[in-house]
């Protein structure tokens, strides 16, 4: 649809203008313009005489309009020849059947008495958004959907059918797609401009929603490439959880330097696990010198964050509490630098075995004097490398002597003790 303005004439006054529009693709048609009020719709102009293309003039209030069909998919441009009004081009995308259908939700968890909304995406093959089209809950056994367990109950959903509920219309943002059955009285049936239509998801209160992973299996019929029907198919998986309970698990550090911004996640789950839905939460900071910046007031998929500022010259501990109907949890976190931990000293170095001769032992012969224990076997003093020691002794005006590879053979050595402070000569390798 064009319109043409004359800046002179009254808004249901403007004079007569032709408009041609050109198609890139696919073929035009310019049907009558229907205006409300008793301004009277031109008659349809004949076409200039090829498919790509139709001219009409426009009606009292400068509106004329175009019709694009057969278009293959994709974008297509329509050029708009006013004469002295002007041209303009406008781009359309004509998406093909529908290939492709995903579920999504911001919020996977819900409290019982909640309800939360899920996200259809509908496309085709090349990912363009799919206008109008309907879902409905595949049945694959009982009630539309899968419960954690046999005879799980309290869960219901809407936006699908007929089926109707009070608060469906209260609860939703006008700028949120459609519902996908359109049962609403302000909303179009079918996927927006962005392939998306919205159902939403009840766990009852009474009677209670059995708690626990639900999944919601959804269809779409659809044409193949062959032209033949087709259904295509997606699911979800939500969480029906109880109130809040039990301790409230966190992230937070065990210590935070000053100056520092900490952001600390909080878990928050049932009495059975499970990730609670859209809950009150109250963060406070009890103690130490820290401030809160930010915090979260209600928790999304079990989950709520802080961030807290750690004052400059802050020592001690940092308190926090946090607390979510029955579930709670003191987090302390230890302020400012670590402390500097002294290093232990070094052992000393091992001395080693106590020195038994007075010199280091060298290659070649050795004079050294004993000085281990006396009467000590005379391997004591065979350390590794000496093949022999030798020992005058001057009462038999003869040499003893102790070799080490014939320490085991009867009458090899005549050396049988070392003596304290007597020299030997020692020969080593």
């Amino acid at each position: 649809m064009v319109t043409v303005k004359d800046g002179a004439a009254p808004a249901d006054e403007v004079p007569s203008h032709t408009v041609t529009f050109v198609t890139s693709d696919g073929e035009l048609y310019c049907p009558p313009v229907e205006e409300e009020g008793d301004v009277e719709a031109q008659p349809r102009s004949p076409s200039i005489g090829i498919a790509n293309a139709c001219t009409t003039k426009t009606n009292p209030r400068g509106v004329a309009k175009a019709k694009v069909t057969r278009a293959t998919p994709g974008t297509v441009t329509v050029t708009i020849l006013a004469g002295k009004a002007g041209t303009d081009d406008v781009d359309v995308t004509f998406f093909g059947n529908a290939t492709e259908v995903s579920a999504s939700s911001e919020q996977t968890s819900v409290e019982r008495g909640g309800e939360l909304r899920v996200t259809l995406t509908v496309t085709d093959a090349d990912g363009r958004a799919v206008v109008g089209a309907k879902g409905r809950v595949t049945a694959p056994i009982v009630n539309h959907i899968e419960g954690p367990s046999d005879g799980a109950q309290g869960v219901k959903v809407f936006g699908l059918t007929d089926e109707t509920k009070e608060t469906v219309d209260s609860g939703k943002d006008p700028s949120d797609p459609p519902y996908c059955s359109g049962n609403s009285e302000n909303a179009n049936a079918g996927t927006n401009d962005k392939g998306q239509c919205v159902v939403v998801v009840e766990a009852l209160a009474d009677p209670p929603a059995t708690g626990g992973a639900w999944t919601i299996n959804f269809a779409l019929a659809s044409t193949d490439a062959e032209g033949k029907p087709t259904t295509l198919s997606e699911s979800i998986t939500l969480t029906v959880a109880g109130p809040p309970s039990g301790d409230i698990d966190h992230d937070a550090p065990e210590r935070a330097d000053r100056r520092a911004r900490v952001t600390v996640t909080l878990t928050v789950t049932d009495a059975d696990g499970n990730l609670v839905g859209t809950q009150d939460i109250e963060i406070t900071a009890v103690e130490g010198d820290v401030a809160l910046l930010n915090k979260d007031e209600k928790t999304k998929n079990g989950k709520a964050s802080f961030t807290f500022f750690v004052q400059t010259n802050a020592t001690g501990t940092g308190v926090f509490l946090a607390r979510a109907g029955e579930a709670s949890t003191l987090i302390e976190v230890a302020l400012g630098p670590k402390p500097v931990v002294e290093p232990e000293p070094e052992p000393a170095p091992d001395p080693g075995p106590p020195l038994t001769w007075n010199n280091e032992l060298v290659s070649g012969q050795n004079l050294v004097v004993w000085n281990g224990e006396d009467g000590a076997d005379p391997s004591a003093g065979a350390a590794e490398g000496v093949t022999a020691i030798w020992s005058y002794n001057t009462g038999s005006g003869s040499w003893d002597g102790y070799f080490p590879g014939a320490a085991d053979v009867p009458g090899g050595n005549t050396l049988t003790s070392l003596s304290n402070g007597q020299a030997y000569v020692v020969i080593v390798e």
